[in-house]
């Protein structure tokens, strides 16, 4: 079975959901069913490892989250990381 990197990955690249592995240094590499460039929907799909690692999270929230929201300075993305933060650590203590 081959692998592919995820940035060579056909199609959308930022399907994958977010894993903690992809934050390590070494690579995360996950298996999936991929159909071709160039096959129709119908034709067979190819099983392929992909690697994943730091910069696909990079990326990721880059094109899903500062994009969308039209964040234009560190500030602005710090200040919503900060109240972001702030909520996640508000919804454990709650859990615990």
């Amino acid at each position: 079975m081959r692998t592919v990197y995820w940035a060579d990955f056909p199609g959308n690249k930022y399907l994958k959901k977010l894993e903690p592995a992809m934050l390590n240094w070494s690579e995360c590499t996950r298996k999936q069913i991929i159909r071709p460039i160039g096959k129709k929907r119908f034709e067979d799909r190819e099983t392929v490892y992909v690697t994943y690692e730091r910069s696909y999270v990079v990326s990721k929230i880059a094109i899903e989250i500062l994009q969308p929201l039209e964040i234009k300075s560190l500030t602005e993305l710090l200040k919503l990381m900060v109240a972001v933060w702030r909520e996640y650590e508000k919804q454990n203590s709650k859990a615990s």
